[in-house]
């Protein structure tokens, strides 16, 4: 079996080796947000700045670009219980020190879920849902390691429990945002000050600029609308690692 994440680090270092490492890794993940967002929440500006940022490679750094996300699909398919992403840009040192980028292992995000969620399960029954906020999620290990604890108890996140998160950084809270998608989740991440800008009003409406995941829109289905009949569609690792690659390559031929 390959090792998927020495097959990612080796792609990212083929497109690093003459550029600023940093601004790489801030390019493929918005490129890759931007792909699962225009998919279902389609912004003109959004699309307009990954037009700007995928002319920056070339053809085949695109499909390596395409190629690394389906890796992270594959890995968190097979491996769930992880931070891939923000696992990849701790060992790469890839953040900044200076501004207390020092992610939360996922042991500890575990821990911390199954500490704070024991009686989650009733509270859906008395409300119908939860909601899981992280106000500085990095990359989401707060949010998908809750997910992971409440599957663990046999509740069903994708019609039950809404995730919200907020990063002041966007190419740390695209992270998040990439994650939760692929991990099913439904939520949205919106990139701002949590401090002078926090979220407030109705949890279930994601504000103009938050980035919203696939899951998001049948949860809203369910819990505003009142259906039911296809919010059991979506699931992690609901699309293999070829489906995946060949799904980016094609989207970034479009319109690359």
């Amino acid at each position: 079996m390959k090792n998927l994440k020495k097959e990612f680090t080796s792609l990212f270092y083929s497109m690093s080796v003459t550029r600023d490492r940093a601004e790489v890794w801030r390019d493929i993940v918005f490129l890759w947000a931007a792909a699962i967002n225009n998919r279902v929440n389609y912004k003109q500006k959004v699309e307009d700045a990954y037009l700007a940022t995928i002319q920056k490679y070339t053809r085949d750094e695109q499909e390596r670009i395409a190629e690394m996300l389906a890796i992270v699909a594959a890995d968190m398919a097979r491996d769930p219980e992880q931070d891939f992403l923000g696992g990849f840009y701790m060992a790469e040192r890839l953040g900044n020190p200076r501004r207390g980028q020092y992610f939360t292992p996922y042991d500890v995000a575990d821990m911390m879920s199954r500490i704070t969620l024991g009686t989650a399960g009733a509270e859906i029954k008395r409300k119908g849902y939860i909601t899981v906020n992280d106000p500085a999620c990095g990359s989401g290990v707060m949010l998908f390691a809750g997910a992971n604890c409440l599957r663990r108890q046999k509740i069903g996140v994708e019609s039950n429990v809404l995730f919200v998160g907020q990063d002041i950084e966007t190419g740390i809270g695209l992270m998040a945002y990439v994650q939760l998608s692929l991990a099913g989740c439904p939520g949205y991440v919106v990139i701002g000050d949590s401090l002078s800008e926090p979220l407030t009003g109705n949890v279930l409406k994601a504000p103009d600029n938050a980035w919203v995941t696939p899951a998001y829109h049948a949860f809203i289905f369910k819990h505003v609308l009142g259906g039911t009949d296809y919010v059991d569609r979506i699931r992690p690792g609901q699309y293999s690692r070829a489906e995946c690659c060949e799904a980016g390559s094609i989207d970034a031929g479009v319109r690359g």
